[in-house]
């Protein structure tokens, strides 16, 4: 019976040794992996968020504009603008400001005044604000009311400012039925702005 129960007593040994293993790993595995959510979960609002501006990127404003593209209500149009501020660290410098994001808050405020619940700016790239204004809006009266809001004097604190700024828009699902091509469409149309007065 001994010679019997031996190899038994082994073969439960082994089992549990390899049971304990098997947890050891999955345990390494799911702190592993709480890791890399924490770490993605820091990464997140800086993908997302302009530092400089504290606005969405162009990631997070592709996203939302691809949901609303495919979402089921998609015969909803809406409208996509590009605001351009060529050299805005050099108009900044000409004005005074003591920073470049001054000048990009002062323009942001006054997009501000425009936009409704639902739209959103965010930053394009290092001379450009993007916006998807989902309101009922068209493209035309959209660019016609960023163009009278940009031309306005911007009165911060101890100066005003005429900004150097141009824009351009085009709509879904007009103009294109994807993200690339409607930001595409407005790049193409972007003209000056005509200072008021």
């Amino acid at each position: 019976m001994q010679d019997f129960l031996l190899p038994l007593t082994l073969l439960a040994a082994i089992a549990l040794a390899g049971a304990a293993w098997t947890i050891l790993q999955l345990s390494k595995r799911r702190t592993a992996l709480r890791r890399i959510r924490e770490e993605a979960g820091e990464l997140r609002p800086q993908a997302e968020y302009d530092p400089e501006t504290g606005l969405p990127t162009r990631a997070l404003l592709y996203h939302r504009l691809h949901r609303a593209i495919t979402a089921p209500t998609a015969t909803h149009a809406f409208t996509v603008a590009l605001v351009r501020i060529p050299d805005a660290a050099g108009q900044a410098r000409m004005a005074g400001l003591g920073a470049e994001r001054a000048l990009w808050a002062a323009a942001f405020n006054r997009l501000a005044s425009v936009l409704r619940e639902g739209d959103i700016v965010a930053r394009w790239d290092a001379e450009s604000l993007a916006l998807h204004v989902s309101s009922q809006l068209d493209a035309i009266r959209l660019d016609e009311t960023l163009r009278i809001a940009l031309g306005q004097v911007l009165v911060m604190p101890e100066r005003h400012l005429a900004l150097n700024v141009e824009v351009g828009t085009s709509a879904f699902p007009t103009d294109g039925r994807a993200p690339g091509l409607l930001l595409a469409e407005a790049t193409h149309r972007l003209r000056p702005v005509v200072a008021a007065g």
